[in-house]
């Protein structure tokens, strides 16, 4: 009987070991938000708008609805099933139909993530790949085990609401356009009110940056916002945690550039899994 409780305190005292790992892994503090102007990547100069509408015109796509407030956020998987069910903004479109109708006015931002890989779709994923590793210092590149991108067009006025990224390193490229990142430092995690509900690797917020209600949400009013302008060809590497939101000043075609190490997969997979229960646990209460 001893040695059953001195084996359950073991493990108990491994388990608080690894979350306490996790924890000082995954929320300390970064302070390498790291500009990059005129990093110019010439490789990447191919995909514009027209490349798209020539190239791959007629290729189905989904569309998300552009918002600057979190009140209602998109699930993790883009099906025909939870477009119909109301569950999601989305809509499915072609890239023909989205350049020619969509992309002048601020409803609908074409826009892939996760585990919606538009450059796999168009058969360019090794070589954009390719071209960000060699592009980003980041010191991931001889270590990480994957690497992924992330897609965003859209036109002037589309946005993308508060939140944070759980990735390892993230760079974000603007290859034609321009748009404006609001960032907000991680010690105000507090003043910007997470929704209580369960997304994908990240956090997101209640406050509509566009129009912000200081009756609802008061705290925010204390949060110190860095406001940067991204060109054609800057570049930025936004810190794990940190909240941002992004808006596109004028038509914008983009890129984010992830990398995920070792200790990203040894210290947040499980912790993931174990976040996504309480969440959906809490809410059933």
């Amino acid at each position: 009987m001893e040695k059953k409780y001195i084996f359950i305190t073991i493990i108990f005292l491994m388990i608080i070991n690894y979350f306490y790992i996790y924890y000082n892994y995954h929320y300390k503090e970064e302070n390498n938000l790291v500009l990059f102007r005129s990093l110019n990547i010439p490789d990447l100069d191919f995909l514009t708008f027209d490349y798209l509408l020539n190239n791959h015109g007629e290729k189905e796509v989904y569309l998300c609805e552009s918002a600057s407030s979190s009140s209602v956020m998109p699930e993790k998987d883009i099906t025909d099933n939870s477009i119909n069910s109301g569950l999601t903004k989305y809509k499915k479109s072609t890239i023909k139909e989205f350049i020619n109708n969509d992309l002048h006015d601020d409803k609908w931002y074409f826009k892939y993530e996760d585990d919606y890989n538009f450059f796999k779709m168009i058969g360019l994923e090794d070589k954009i790949l390719n071209i960000c590793k060699k592009s980003f210092n980041s010191n991931d590149n001889d270590t990480c085990l994957k690497s992924s991108v992330s897609f965003w067009c859209g036109g002037k006025n589309t946005k993308t609401p508060w939140h944070t990224d759980f990735d390892d390193r993230s760079f974000l490229y603007v290859i034609h356009g321009k748009k404006k990142v609001r960032i907000v430092k991680p010690k105000y995690d507090k003043n910007m009110y997470k929704i209580n509900k369960y997304f994908y690797y990240s956090f997101w917020s209640e406050v509509d940056f566009s129009n912000p209600d200081y009756e609802k949400h008061p705290l925010y009013k204390d949060v110190e916002i860095t406001e940067i302008i991204l060109n054609s060809g800057d570049g930025i590497h936004i810190p794990r945690n940190w909240w941002h939101c992004v808006e596109n000043v004028e038509p914008t075609i983009a890129l984010t550039y992830c990398t995920y190490s070792k200790d990203y997969y040894k210290y947040c997979e499980f912790a993931e899994k174990f976040r996504k229960i309480y969440y959906e646990f809490s809410n059933l209460i």
